[in-house]
């Protein structure tokens, strides 16, 4: 998307932009909780989070919602 074109949809809808961008933050903060909670109810957080400790500092935090798969059973 060009510049000029994101100028002009902030100039004909200012917060509609803005708005657009919280409600996909929320909902995928909700995909993460519910896909968080459904892995601890397979008894997988435990090992992912395990896992994710025993890696560097630097290395980037788990998305629960990529593991999440739904091809077990709870």
């Amino acid at each position: 998307m060009s510049v000029l074109r994101k100028i002009d949809t902030f100039r004909r809808s200012p917060m509609g932009s803005v708005r657009t961008k919280l409600e996909k933050v929320y909902i995928r903060g909700l995909i993460e909780r519910w896909s968080k909670m459904q892995l601890k109810r397979a008894g997988l957080l435990a090992v992912i989070d395990e896992f994710h400790k025993s890696r560097p500092p630097s290395s980037k935090k788990p998305v629960y919602a990529d593991l999440m798969t739904g091809d077990f059973q709870i």
